[in-house]
């Protein structure tokens, strides 16, 4: 269930939090990107925020798609709108290869998740035409 704080910029998580991860002894690979790295962002002058994605980390030895995600916290202009995709992957047992394959309308905010899976594996600081 996505839970969403209307603030500005909006705040949404859906899933189990990094905290609860490593509090319960499953741990957690998880990677962070800033959203000034997506060009909507920049296009919009809207550059604070952050998209978070956690998976588990014993996921990432069975797949070629890397680890299933577990949860995501998207701290960013149109949060409340994005974190569905990220409801529906912890849904559907979704990977991070499944996310990272998106192509996403651009420039759009929806690029950010793409980003965010990207991340797990790139500098994403320089995919970005826009990135600061």
């Amino acid at each position: 269930m996505p839970r969403v704080v209307f603030t500005d910029p909006p705040v949404a998580s859906v899933g189990v939090s990094e905290d609860e991860m490593i509090t319960s002894g499953i741990g957690c690979r998880c990677a962070a990107v800033p959203i000034d790295v997506v060009a909507a962002a920049w296009a919009s002058k809207r550059t604070s925020g952050f998209i978070k994605i956690n998976t588990y980390p014993e996921t990432w030895r069975v797949s070629m798609k890397g680890g299933k995600i577990a949860g995501a916290v998207v701290a960013a202009p149109h949060a409340e709108e994005l974190i569905h995709v990220f409801a529906i992957a912890v849904k559907l047992g979704l990977r991070i290869g499944d996310l990272a394959e998106l192509v996403p309308a651009f420039p759009s905010f929806g690029e950010a998740l793409r980003v965010a899976a990207l991340a797990f594996e790139k500098d994403v600081s320089k995919l970005s035409c826009c990135a600061g």
